[in-house]
Formats: C-alpha cells, sequence, structure tokens
C-alpha cells in the first residue's frame, strides 16, 4: 500500500493566503495604495498577490490532477488526513467560510450602493449596510432558485 498524500503547514498556509490576497485586494485598493510608498510599491504588492494567486491555482491543479474525483477540498483533505477531518471542514465551510464570504460581498455590495445612489440608499435614504445586504443575498438567492 502507498504512502497517503500529506498537506503540510507550508501548502495550507500558501493556499489560505491565496484566498485572502486574492480577494481581499479588490474590496480596498486605496487602503493598499495608501499603505505604501509610491504607485511602484503598489503595483509590486498587486504582482506579490497575484503571485501567490497563481501559486494556489497551481497547487489545486496538482491535487485536482492527483485526485481525479468530484468533491474538491474535500477529497484533497480526505487523502492527506483521513475522514472525520475533511467532514469537519465541509461543515465549517458550509456554515462558516461560505457564509462569511457571502456576508463580506454582501456587505460591499452594499457600501457601492451607497455610494453610488446616495439619496436611495445612503444616510439621507436612512438604509443601513446590513439590511441592504441581507436585501442583495436574499435577492440573489432568489434569482438563483
Amino acid at each position: 500500500m502507498s504512502e497517503r498524500a500529506k498537506l503540510s503547514v507550508l501548502d495550507a498556509t500558501l493556499l489560505t493566503a491565496g484566498g485572502i490576497i486574492g480577494v481581499g485586494i479588490f474590496f480596498n485598493p486605496r487602503a493598499g495604495a495608501a499603505a505604501v510608498d509610491g504607485p511602484q510599491a503598489f503595483l509590486g504588492l498587486w504582482l506579490f498577490g497575484g503571485l501567490v494567486a497563481l501559486a494556489a491555482a497551481f497547487t489545486f491543479a496538482e491535487l485536482g490532477s492527483s485526485f481525479p474525483e468530484t468533491g474538491g477540498w474535500f477529497v484533497f483533505l480526505r487523502e492527506a488526513f483521513g475522514r472525520f477531518p475533511a467532514f469537519l471542514f465541509a461543515w465549517v465551510v458550509l456554515f462558516v467560510v461560505s457564509t462569511g464570504a457571502t456576508a463580506a460581498v454582501a456587505l460591499f455590495g452594499a457600501s457601492q450602493l451607497q455610494i453610488a445612489f446616495p439619496g436611495w440608499f445612503g444616510a439621507d435614504g436612512g438604509v443601513g449596510d446590513k439590511t441592504i445586504a441581507a436585501g442583495l443575498i436574499s435577492l440573489l438567492t432568489a434569482l438563483g432558485l
């Protein structure tokens, strides 16, 4: 019997960092640009983030070719750590990661709507970010049914 493939702490760290950098940069590029000295540094950070995301994509591509089954992360974690940790991770993704990501994107969308339509959604309209975000999630869920 062959030895079970394992993900290292570095593998898991790079996958997490790739997801955070790859998504986070789109929410607040102004804050990122303000935190560095000049446009060259800002573009350098974009390049670095792109390389980290590319490394994560290559990692997933390699894992997908190594384990050509339906299930993605679940299959990879099951092969590396066993069924129970993969099962727990799947539930964490369902109830924490996916819902948190959905909420973050919806809040970002709400903030953009308030900027684009200040009379409708802004301070004058009196509708809060969370209310708009909940409405966006509800609307997109209904459209997806």
